[in-house]
């Protein structure tokens, strides 16, 4: 299983979603985040999942939309590299 490093925008997506979602109901905010938990799992677990990103020349780089939210919500994108872990709080434990 290849560790995921997120891209500082996808960290951004993700802190700005969580705000809106929490804004409107924190427990919508908490599912949220458990399916972007998931949705990493399935990119450490599954490393070519997802589609590249548009106009990011390394292939390594993937996304994935967030099962059950909008398609047109936030997005990870994602750098595979074998030592390095999420950041930013979004370490799993």
């Amino acid at each position: 299983m290849k560790p995921v490093r997120l891209r500082r925008i996808a960290k951004r997506d993700i802190r700005e979603a969580v705000t809106w979602y929490r804004e409107r109901d924190p427990a919508l905010a908490d599912r949220f985040l458990n399916e972007v938990h998931k949705t990493l799992a399935m990119l450490e677990a599954f490393p070519g999942t997802g589609g590249v990103v548009f106009g990011v020349v390394d292939i390594n780089v993937r996304q994935l939309p967030i099962d059950n939210f909008p398609a047109h919500g936030p997005r990870t994108s994602a750098e595979h590299h074998g030592d390095e872990r999420l950041g930013d709080g979004m370490n799993r434990q």
